[in-house]
């Protein structure tokens, strides 16, 4: 990552150096505060994500009706200690809350985690009392019954998620309080709930397909060696070096799935196959050419394309969808109001005006109305905008991948060791390299590298309209000039046959 984008990297804090406490998730809250006081982030808008994500679409402000004071993060039900005896044991003396947006109400703190999209300043003024709290739930003799953390089944045990209960109480101490975001964050096998953002790959998961059942699971791999070049043993059921079990392609997915079913299947398997890209990425860079790194880095490449390209597809066809509980009751109201009023191209502010002179509706039905039809309007007002743009958003990258060549065929097998040189090897490390820019999470140079190479395939495509339209005009020219001369042949009076 240092020398992909531009990285803070922070001590270790996964031994806590005053308790002694080993707990790898001290590090969240305390690289935040590290990377805080050393940097001066331009950026007003933070993203917080675990290291188990892959970032698919970016977090942008325009997205979240958020201000000063207020953040986003993953609902979490299991939370159970923000309204509880543990909440009260921590932070007693924050009122309360009477709303919903990310919680029950009766909550002293917010039910989320996963990520948060926060404001720069309100993450710095919150760091330290995050891992403040992280330390006390851990510290917290009565914390592993109170918690809902299903690994603490007895006194004596340290809840897991203490960091969690950590952030949410450091937040709501300093005033930083969320709302539910419940379409960003996608666990893989999960049912989408329009285009996420980011998938967390922290559990379990598995996929059918046509030749039986695919699964995958982080904590199979504690022990793979990411740097090691090969040759590598890719044949064991949980390798440990080079790449992960491929996981199925779009071509072999269960046939007649739902566009929803088939939309969750390539999410989940394009979490496996954007890692072994990246994978080969950094191999091809950091490893001596040989056949297997091609071939296996080829056919990574061949998946991770045709993996994206059909998902994104579907995220173009799923990003316009209804999602408000009240949706199709604003619709009744609108179908009847301009059936009443016959104002086809009517506005909800005119729908509200018409409310009040619809003949038979009692009182009860017209405040209905108007509250149908003012919700409506500021669903509308609200989501317009934002839709249009994650469509266009969509199309352009899916239109950017269809017109792109196909993957290039595997490399051929490479000649005999004595005729091998180093400008050969420099010559093949160079033709891997363009093969397998891959990576979601190396999405500035992919960016980049797709500007550049469309440079050239737009002045082809220039070139090629450029001939057509000349065709176009020689002909018409052909076309046009005998009629100019008949014309002037003929004389005045005279009707052309």
């Amino acid at each position: 990552m240092l020398g992909v984008v531009k990285t803070h990297v922070a001590p270790s804090f996964a031994v806590h150096p005053r308790t002694g406490d080993a707990y790898a998730a001290y590090n969240k809250p305390e690289a935040v505060i590290d990377w805080l006081e050393h940097v001066t982030p331009k950026e007003d808008w933070i993203v917080v994500l675990d290291s188990d994500m892959v970032l698919r679409r970016p977090f942008l402000p325009a997205d979240f009706n958020l201000s000063r004071g207020w953040a986003v993060g993953a609902k979490y039900d299991y939370m159970i200690g923000v309204n509880n005896e543990l909440a009260d044991r921590h932070i007693p003396e924050i009122p309360k809350r009477n709303d919903t947006l990310a919680g029950p109400a009766g909550r002293r703190s917010d039910r989320v985690g996963g990520f948060f999209f926060v404001h720069r300043d309100d993450l710095k003024a919150m760091s330290h009392l995050w891992l403040k709290y992280t330390e006390d739930v851990r510290a917290d003799p009565e914390a592993w019954r109170l918690t809902g953390d299903v690994y603490s089944k007895k006194p004596g045990d340290k809840p897991w998620i203490s960091e969690m209960y950590g952030y949410s109480f450091g937040a709501a101490k300093a005033g930083l309080w969320h709302k539910y975001d419940e379409e960003s964050m996608l666990y893989p096998s999960y049912m989408p709930n329009g285009v996420p953002r980011v998938l967390h790959y922290g559990l379990l998961f598995e996929v059918a397909h046509k030749g039986g059942k695919w699964s995958w699971d982080k904590h199979w791999y504690h022990g793979f060696d990411v740097h090691k070049c090969p040759p590598w043993n890719l044949g064991a059921e949980h390798p440990l070096e080079g790449l992960f079990p491929w996981p199925p392609g779009p071509n072999d997915l269960l046939p007649n799935l739902s566009k929803a079913e088939r939309h969750r299947d390539l999410i989940s398997i394009s979490v496996v196959h954007t890692l072994n890209a990246a994978l080969c990425e950094f191999h091809l860079k950091n490893c001596p050419p040989s056949q297997q790194l091609r071939e296996a880095c080829d056919k990574a490449a061949a998946l991770y394309t045709a993996t994206k390209v059909a998902v994104r597809q579907l995220d173009v066809e799923l990003s316009c969808v209804d999602r408000a509980e009240r949706c199709a009751e604003w619709a009744n109201w609108e179908a009847l109001l301009q059936a009443k009023f016959a104002h086809s191209d009517m506005s909800y502010r005119q729908l509200i005006h018409r409310c009040y002179k619809m003949d038979g509706l009692s009182i009860p039905e017209v405040k209905d109305c108007v509250k149908s039809a003012a919700l409506g309007l500021l669903f509308t007002a609200s989501h317009a905008t934002t839709t249009t743009s994650l469509q266009d958003q969509l199309e352009a990258e899916v239109k950017r991948m269809s017109i792109s060549p196909p993957p290039p065929p595997s490399s051929p097998p490479p000649p005999p060791p004595a005729v091998i040189d180093a400008a050969a090897d420099a010559a093949g490390s160079q033709q891997g390299s363009r093969q397998h820019l891959a990576a979601d999470h190396h999405k500035v140079r992919l960016r980049l590298g797709e500007q550049n190479g469309g440079t050239a395939a737009g002045m082809k495509v220039t070139t090629g309209k450029a001939l057509i339209l000349w065709l176009c005009l020689v002909a018409v020219f052909l076309l046009v000039l005998p009629q100019l001369y008949r014309r002037k042949r003929v004389r005045p009076g005279q009707r052309e046959d």
